[in-house]
């Protein structure tokens, strides 16, 4: 389960001694702290506050279990942005069973900032909870759909996609309540302007009516079935454009052939002008990496590109996972 998770947090930490000032970045040595200690504070953020600069970040451990949260978020002043105080643990995870924060989830890019009204800092970061993983379970359902389907077993296949399409309407539900959109039955305000007006909750029946729809039953040949799982997909992911970008690309739906939902243009920009990737971005003469940038681009067989949305080489040159994958509005 993916989560946003705020917190409300104290702003006080115990002051330190101060180690050799230094005037200058140094890049390519380590970077320590007013204790001589590595800076630990991996995807972090700044907070500009009373002229002083706080930095927020991830505190790893070493070894695999430092992918997921062994101590907490880690928090360094600074007044120049080169030397840095070491202020503590910020926030720090529990031993506590069932605790969204409870050691070992996946606590990720904390950022902190400062509410003027309430007078309070807040802190916010994506959190995977202990052992639940890294997808939901209408994406895993969808995955083992498609995965299926591409193996011949079709009956295995109906059996997850009719679970992910439970899942997902149900995730979105959820959604809806939690961030009170209007006409949620929960919200207020929003209701008594229009006679016609209704709640958009969830009801019972409406899942089994929508898969009795041709569009959404696990019904037709091999090759619509698998389209149908594609498209859900990307309807799935709506909340992540990136994820369908990649889904669109590697499946080749929506397809300009199909019966279900027809590829349309909508722009000028021909679909064989769409980019396969993004920019690489520039390599400058002062990146200390720009050797191995390079390096890493020509063994992909990248040109390097700084800009240009609908470049003809974005286009056509292809990262090694999109290699094999279908051209824009082919299908499979």
């Amino acid at each position: 389960m993916k989560r946003i998770l705020f917190f409300s947090i104290p702003f006080f930490f115990i002051c330190t001694s101060l180690a050799q000032q230094k005037d200058k970045f140094r890049p390519g040595q380590l970077w320590k702290d007013d204790k001589g200690v590595h800076i630990n504070a991996h995807g972090g953020g700044m907070l500009v506050h009373k002229k002083t600069y706080y930095w927020f970040g991830e505190h790893k451990v070493t070894g695999e279990i430092g992918n997921t949260a062994q101590v907490g978020v880690h928090c360094y002043s600074s007044k120049d942005l080169y030397n840095w105080t070491d202020k503590g643990i910020a926030l720090q995870v529990t031993d506590n069973t069932g605790s969204d924060i409870q050691k070992g989830c996946i606590l990720e890019r904390p950022k902190v900032i400062y509410n003027p009204k309430t007078k309070k800092f807040v802190m916010w970061f994506h959190l995977e909870l202990k052992g639940e993983g890294y997808m939901s379970a209408a994406e895993v359902n969808l995955y083992l759909a498609e995965f299926a389907m591409l193996n011949n077993q079709e009956a295995q296949a109906k059996t997850y996609y009719d679970k992910a399409l439970a899942f997902s309407v149900q995730s979105y539900d959820a959604l809806a309540k939690d961030n009170q959109v209007a006409y949620y039955s929960n919200v207020q305000g929003c209701f008594g302007y229009d006679p016609n007006e209704g709640t958009i909750d969830l009801k019972g029946g409406e899942i089994e009516a929508m898969m009795n729809s041709e569009k959404y039953a696990f019904t037709g040949t091999a090759a619509e079935k698998l389209e149908k799982i594609y498209l859900q997909e990307m309807l799935h992911f709506t909340l992540y454009p990136n994820e369908v970008y990649i889904t669109a690309r590697r499946s080749g739906y929506p397809s300009y052939h199909s019966t279900i939902l027809p590829r349309i243009d909508y722009a000028e920009v021909p679909a064989t002008s769409i980019p396969r990737r993004f920019p690489t971005g520039a390599v400058t003469d002062d990146d200390i990496a720009g050797d191995i940038k390079k390096a890493a681009y020509a063994e992909q067989g990248l040109t390097i590109t700084s800009s240009g949305m609908y470049n003809s080489v974005l286009a056509t040159e292809r990262l090694w996972a999109d290699k094999n994958a279908p051209v824009w509005g082919a299908g499979r």
